[in-house]
C-alpha cells in the first residue's frame, strides 16, 4: 500500500525542520520582550492582516480562469492541477496567518488570574513561533509570483508564434 504520490523531497524536509528550529529559538528568546508590549502586539496584528489581504489577492489572480487556456484539453487539465496545488498551498498559508492573528488576540487578553499568566506566556510563544514560520515562508511568495508571470508571458509568446506559423 503506497501512501505517497511523489517521492519525499529531502531538501524540503530539511528546510521545514530548520524553519521550525529557528522559529522555536525565536519564540523562546523573544517572548520576554513581546510580553505586555502593546506595540509588538499591534505590529503582529497589522503585518499579518496586510499579508492575509495580499495573499487573498494572489489567490484571486491564480484562480483566474484565463490562465487555464492550453492548446488542448489535456494541457488545460494539467495546468488546472498545478493551479489547484498552488491554491492549496496558499490556502494553508492564509490559515497560518489567521492562526497567528487569533493567537495574538487570545494572548492580548488580560485576565489577571495567576494561572493565566503562565498560559499567556505559552500563547505568546506560539504567536512568535507561528509568526516566524509564516514570515519565513512568506519570502517565497515574490519568487513564486515572478515564476507564474514569466510562465504566462512565455505561454503567450509561444501561442502567438504558433498562430503566426499557421
Amino acid at each position: 500500500m503506497k501512501f505517497l504520490k511523489q517521492p519525499i523531497d529531502w531538501k524540503k524536509v530539511v528546510a521545514f525542520v530548520v524553519t521550525c528550529l529557528v522559529s522555536c529559538a525565536f519564540a523562546w528568546y523573544c517572548q520576554p520582550q513581546y510580553h505586555d508590549n502593546a506595540n509588538s502586539i499591534l505590529v503582529v496584528a497589522t503585518v499579518f492582516s496586510v499579508l492575509a489581504g495580499f495573499l487573498i489577492t494572489v489567490m484571486t489572480l491564480i484562480a483566474d480562469d484565463r490562465s487555464i487556456r492550453g492548446r488542448n484539453s489535456r494541457q488545460s487539465v494539467t495546468h488546472l492541477e498545478l493551479v489547484k496545488k498552488d491554491l492549496r498551498r496558499h490556502r494553508n498559508m492564509f490559515y497560518l496567518y489567521l492562526l497567528v492573528l487569533a493567537l495574538a488576540f487570545v494572548g492580548s487578553l488580560n485576565l489577571n488570574k495567576l494561572s493565566w499568566i503562565e498560559w499567556q506566556n505559552w500563547i505568546e510563544r506560539l504567536v512568535l513561533f507561528f509568526s516566524s514560520i509564516a514570515m519565513l515562508w512568506s519570502f517565497r511568495l515574490p519568487g513564486y509570483l515572478t515564476r507564474r508571470h514569466i510562465e504566462a508571458l512565455d505561454r503567450g509568446i509561444r501561442e502567438q508564434r504558433e498562430r503566426e506559423q499557421q
